[in-house]
């Protein structure tokens, strides 16, 4: 449980310690924003903050971290419990882990040599990144780059070396486009 004002844990279950990585007793007053993985911008917090004071429940799938500073997900829900005079007093934070879900996720969508996007992802993404173009009324771009004679660095140098050039090329592109709404595939 987190108390509403002050958004530090005032109790905790054991199984949350255990997957946190924490006691129980050092997870007490400990503001509960410092378990969160990748910061999360004050825009994020604030929709969950409105959503909760609404008095409605906030779910969703977020990074989190262990006292050692790993990483791990977690399908968290929020749900604000209020006191007898009808005001939040706490909030009820269930924190699911699916960090082994996350890492299937990724593995289907990711591209193990070049680390990029694979041809499938591309195919699931580019449809609805066309339509939301469209209901936007925003431009978008599409570039699709090939790798001239790519054969003869492989024929010459070998498949090794071919494989390190296809994964700097691929980390000069993922740098280059590095935006939110940017993709990168490596679809041949």
């Amino acid at each position: 449980a987190i108390d509403f004002k002050t958004q530090k844990i005032i109790w905790t279950s054991k199984s949350f310690a255990q997957l946190s990585g924490y006691a129980e007793d050092e997870l007490v007053d400990l503001p509960y924003l410092n378990l969160s993985g990748k910061s999360l911008e004050d825009e994020g917090i604030q929709k969950i903050y409105q959503t909760l004071l609404q008095g409605h429940t906030w779910q969703d799938e977020m990074q989190a971290k262990k006292k050692d500073g790993e990483a791990y997900w977690v399908d968290l829900t929020l749900t604000p419990n209020k006191n007898i005079l009808g005001n939040i007093s706490t909030i009820l934070a269930t924190r699911v882990d699916i960090t082994d879900k996350k890492r299937v996720e990724q593995l289907a969508i990711i591209d193990e040599l070049t680390g990029l996007y694979n041809r499938r992802y591309y195919n699931k993404v580019i449809e609805s990144e066309i339509r939301r173009a469209k209901r936007d009324h925003h431009p978008m771009a599409i570039a699709m780059l090939d790798i001239d004679l790519f054969k003869t660095v492989n024929d010459s140098y070998g498949h090794q070396h071919g494989d390190k050039v296809l994964h700097e090329v691929a980390q000069q592109l993922a740098s280059s486009f590095n935006r939110a709404s940017d993709f990168v595939f490596r679809v041949g």
